[in-house]
């Protein structure tokens, strides 16, 4: 994947629904969308010898950062969990449970081909105190983590 060069776009789902179906919303900078999948291991080390006998891979961390931006403040209420209305944004207070959500992302490599890049059972938390207005459209910057049940996809075309 070091070729794919140009974000297109990103879709944003929750957890089970139709990612073909869903609005695409558009990412900002190619620099501004960053996935890093790695898996995470352990090492058995059975001696005083500090090499490891045997190395297990006990799961896969996914994490997403990329940069929204739509034409009306509304489009975010999704993400961000809240209600804007009349210049005001409401957020209810208190511990709750976050809302998983399926990802999509569409990615150009240098021969203008797409690559989708489905990332499911995410975790997302909008950074609300970024969200800004430049001209006529708004930003948000985005921070998305994998659960235990994440699955990685990514089809090349």
């Amino acid at each position: 994947m070091s070729d794919l060069i140009h974000a297109k776009y990103a879709k944003i789902v929750d957890t089970g629904g139709d990612l073909d179906a869903a609005t695409q919303r558009k990412l900002i900078g190619d620099e501004n969308l960053s996935i890093i999948i790695e898996g995470r291991t352990i090492e058995q080390i059975l001696s005083d010898n500090p090499n490891p006998h045997e190395i297990h891979e006990v799961g896969t961390k996914a994490e997403a950062k990329f940069v929204l931006a739509a034409a009306d403040r509304n489009d975010f209420n999704t993400v961000i969990g809240g209600t804007y209305a009349a210049g005001t944004l409401t957020k209810s207070q208190g511990i709750r449970a976050l809302s998983q959500y399926d990802l999509r992302f569409a990615v150009n490599d240098t021969s203008d081909a797409t690559h989708l890049i489905d990332l499911t059972k995410m975790w997302i938390t909008p950074k609300i105190e970024y969200l800004f207005k430049e001209g006529d459209r708004w930003y948000l910057p985005i921070e998305a983590k994998g659960s235990d049940e994440t699955v990685f996809t990514h089809d090349e075309p």
